[in-house]
């Protein structure tokens, strides 16, 4: 109720409290049975004795007959049983209730008090009851008519103070309005970034379980800002129970944008040959391990989610095994990565704005004047982002932006400038192990007809080929980066800087994972190897 806003966090403790003190009381109710279980067991036995044993008696030794025997005794049995019965009744009573007050924080004497003064129809039992019992024949009427009048007269007393108090209440309280408005900005409010977890990945936030989940996610952010360079918004965590239990849900403002699976008490296990394959049912054994077959959420690689007591065997074998918690933060990384540009808002590019104040404050009002302003400068920072180039380096970035600002306001040719400035961090971004840049190259063939498609727009500059050969080119840049990755390198296709922002936009959405430079773009002193040129057939014949 408190997650879907029905009740308020004071609502929500009072509730919890009550559930503490029920759960505490039949608690208490359980162990005070037992307690007095055995006295009722034990009188109830020996009522019998004494019925059993007389009837011997005055039979046997005082001569009686058979049904003087039972009436007498029987008669003495009952009355010694309530002489005996009614103060181990009450002494019982007072027992359980001590007992079950004993998990209690408050006073007793107190909560007497309290509970009998606010309900005065209690004290108005009691005095019925004492009523009746002064009408009983043999018992004392003046005792008890005294005192059934007494606490008669204190209900009648009390009950008038409550209804006087309710009254009062009543007349001070504010008139409610007619109608009043319903607050509905918290309905239509979406979070930037949602992780929604089914019921079984709940102890990975849970730290009383061990769960780690909310410290691993506080990291998150931190990487986030050194790798990329912007702040990355608070994520909500809840939970969702119309979710299969193990599943857990990434929402990007509102709208699911990946899922995958966990499992809490197990490790994901990665084939370093990547040959696990599922087969039918839960189970598989492959390479001597055994676990769930699954895939590895960020990359679809095979994976076994295996137990704890195979964790140290599968890594001695090879594999990578990380835990369930780790899975759910890669993926999460991963889409944040993926998705930076669009959790950039203009409110987040005024926080990076004014944090450069204190050092750079000529820039900062230069920034916020009516020549640039925050939304030309968040176009510019989402343009790279989109391409994971970071924006650590916010001075040289709004600089490039101030310097051109008067010639063009295109966030697309500023954010190509943008580049040139970043060339050193672009270059070391995608250098192999070692120290070089191992790139594609497109044939000279491929690179003329793709400079003679180009069209500018008010859009910007776009690529027009036929699809047949789209395709085929895609294949072609497909084939050559499996080539690169099989040998260990970060696939970068390098072409003129004319070309590489529509090139770039051609194939993002066939090829995601390729990156594409301009020979202008890459750092001075770096060496480059070429791994692969791309070239068509058709292309190669015309030539």
């Amino acid at each position: 109720d408190l997650n879907a806003g029905l009740i308020n966090e004071e609502q929500a403790r009072q509730r919890r409290r009550l559930v503490e003190l029920e759960a505490d009381f039949y608690g208490a109710m359980d162990g005070a049975s037992k307690f007095v279980k055995g006295d009722a067991i034990a009188a109830v036995a020996i009522i019998l004795v004494n019925i059993l044993g007389g009837f011997a008696i005055g039979i046997w030794q005082m001569g009686m007959s058979l049904t003087e025997a039972l009436k007498t005794y029987t008669l003495l049995t009952v009355g010694d049983g309530l002489v005996a019965q009614i103060p181990a009744l009450l002494v019982s009573t007072a027992t359980g209730i001590i007992v079950t007050r004993a998990a209690s924080e408050t006073n007793m004497g107190q909560d007497v008090l309290r509970q009998t003064v606010t309900n005065p129809r209690a004290l108005m039992i009691v005095a019925g009851m004492l009523f009746l019992f002064g009408i009983v024949p043999g018992l004392p009427k003046l005792p008890f008519f005294f005192l059934g009048a007494v606490i008669g007269g204190v209900s009648y007393v009390l009950n008038q103070a409550v209804t006087q108090a309710s009254q009062e209440r009543m007349e001070k309280a504010p008139p409610k309005p007619a109608e009043e408005p319903e607050d509905v900005i918290g309905l239509v409010r979406v979070d930037p970034l949602e992780l929604e977890l089914g019921y079984g990945l709940i102890p990975l936030v849970d730290e009383e379980q061990g769960g780690d989940l909310l410290q691993r996610i506080s990291a998150i952010r931190r990487q986030i800002a050194l790798e990329l360079g912007f702040v990355l918004p608070k994520v909500r965590i809840r939970d969702n129970l119309t979710l299969p239990p193990n599943t857990y849900v990434i929402k990007l403002r509102g709208e699911e944008v990946a899922r995958g699976e966990a499992m809490p008490h197990r490790f994901l296990a990665l084939s370093p040959g990547g040959d696990i394959s599922s087969q039918d049912g839960l189970a598989q054994v492959l390479g001597e391990i055994e676990g769930v077959p699954a895939k590895e959420p960020v990359f679809g690689m095979p994976a076994l989610w295996i137990d704890r007591s195979t964790k140290e065997k599968a890594e001695i074998m090879g594999y990578t095994v990380v835990d369930a918690s780790s899975v759910v933060t890669t993926h999460l990384t991963e889409i944040v990565k993926t998705y930076a540009a669009e959790l950039l808002s203009r409110q987040e590019t005024q926080k990076l704005i004014e944090g450069l104040r204190a050092d750079y404050p000529a820039i900062v009002d230069e920034v916020l004047s009516d020549r640039v302003g925050i939304g030309l400068v968040q176009k510019v920072l989402q343009n790279l982002l989109y391409e994971r180039v970071p924006i650590r380096d916010l001075v040289a970035i709004v600089e490039v932006i101030l310097d051109h600002a008067q010639e063009t306001r295109d966030p697309d040719v500023l954010s190509e400038r943008a580049r040139l400035a970043l060339s050193r961090t672009i270059t070391n971004q995608w250098r192999g192990p070692d120290g070089a840049l191992h790139v594609l190259t497109l044939g000279p063939a491929v690179e003329s007809r793709l400079m003679s498609a180009l069209q500018s727009s008010e859009w910007g500059t776009t690529l027009s080929v036929e699809p047949e050969w789209a395709q085929a080119l895609v294949q072609k840049i497909s084939a050559q980066m499996e080539q690169m990755a099989a040998r260990g390198f970060q696939p970068v296709l390098l072409c003129s800087s004319r070309l590489r922002l529509p090139l770039y936009r051609f194939i993002r959405r066939a090829l995601p994972m390729l990156v594409v430079l301009a020979y202008n773009e890459v750092a001075p002193g770096v060496e480059i190897y070429t791994e692969g040129m791309v070239e068509m057939e058709e292309d190669e014949n015309e030539g």
